[in-house]
């Protein structure tokens, strides 16, 4: 029942389309608009299709009894206007923009006032069921990372989905550790995954480089998702650890978009360049010696040396045995008309 691809906005999820890079912002403005407003610059600039952050408000996200992560989320929350604006330079920056409630009045502003065209769940939200469907029912398409999921926590969402007439779901494998070791990622989860879902999968990463992304492209991530940020070494923040920044987001994004196309199609054939190659890197059948006219040719009296503009090796087995129509000297390339066939 799920949608082997869908839109979002004019961002083409699944299917035949490239993959669709995300920019996540999450909380890395740290509560200073102005900050926000270049990491959408860098996300622009970087070439993204998508740029993400999350709205929530911290007494409904953390508990008072946790008084120190209060503080901390409290330090990077923005205010709903905040987010409108940002939405807003995005759309004059024509870069799509979506945003990760984490509680359900973020959730009901995001969806009714700056109507986004998509949710976004995070790996944060797992078992939390009820808020799930919620966002599922909703009528929009949704992008879930599935980071501390079990197999049957991820069977237990698409059932969800199911029961809740979702069919524009794309589900993101996902490690929740920052820095994630690339021995922890296990990217073959995302084939186990397309065994029990139907739909797009990606990836969302956590580790501090370029590699596990692109190697994430190679085996068929239709979305990769990559936190961005203006400033590193924050003191009690993470996000910066998995990040990209002013200096290699687009050098990023320029590589999943190289190793896209890289995997090319089913077909195994030379490229243009490569028949051109042939005339310096293949071997031709070439005299060892000096060969006079009416001479016939042995195994002794050639060699296969390059470049490439004389008799293919492949018709050594037919040329030996055969008569010679002229002279030709040592190092000379041996072509078809100077044998009688």
């Amino acid at each position: 029942m799920f949608s082997e691809s869908f839109e979002i906005g004019h961002v083409v999820v699944g299917g035949a389309a490239r993959c669709v890079i995300i920019a996540e912002a999450g909380v890395a403005h740290f509560g200073d608009l102005k900050t926000a407003f270049k990491l959408v610059d860098l996300a622009v600039s970087g070439g993204a299709d998508i740029f993400k952050m999350q709205h929530f408000h911290p007494e409904r996200l953390v508990g008072t009894r946790d008084h120190e992560w209060l503080s901390r989320m409290s330090s990077r929350a923005i205010p709903d206007d905040w987010v409108m604006q940002i939405k807003e330079y995005c759309d004059q920056c024509e870069i799509l923009f979506l945003c990760t409630a984490h509680d359900h009045k973020a959730l009901e502003f995001l969806d009714s006032q700056v109507n986004v065209p998509a949710f976004k769940i995070g790996s944060g939200e797992i078992e939390n069921w009820d808020f799930i469907s919620d966002i599922l029912s909703r009528g929009k398409p949704v992008i879930l990372s599935t980071g501390m999921y079990q197999a049957d926590d991820v069977l237990h969402v698409i059932k969800l989905a199911e029961q809740s007439g979702q069919r524009n779901l794309a589900l993101l494998h996902c490690v929740t550790s920052y820095p994630t070791n690339p021995a922890d990622v296990n990217l073959r989860a995302m084939d186990w995954m397309r065994t029990v879902f139907a739909g797009p999968i990606g990836y969302s990463d956590h580790t501090a480089g370029h590699e596990v992304s692109i190697a994430a492209v190679a085996i068929g991530a239709k979305i990769v998702e990559k936190h961005i940020t203006i400033h590193f070494d924050v003191p009690n923040a993470q996000d910066w650890k998995v990040s990209c920044g002013p200096d290699d987001f687009s050098k990023f994004v320029e590589s999943v978009r190289n190793a896209e196309i890289a995997l090319g199609n089913l077909n195994k054939s030379a490229t243009s360049d490569e028949i051109l190659a042939k005339r310096w890197a293949r071997k031709s059948i070439t005299a060892a010696q000096n060969l006079s006219k009416g001479e016939i040719l042995t195994k002794e009296s050639v060699e296969m040396l390059r470049p490439g503009d004389g008799l293919s090796p492949t018709f050594l087995t037919w040329a030996i045995g055969k008569q010679l129509v002229r002279d030709i000297e040592r190092g000379q390339a041996i072509q078809h008309d100077d044998i009688l066939d």
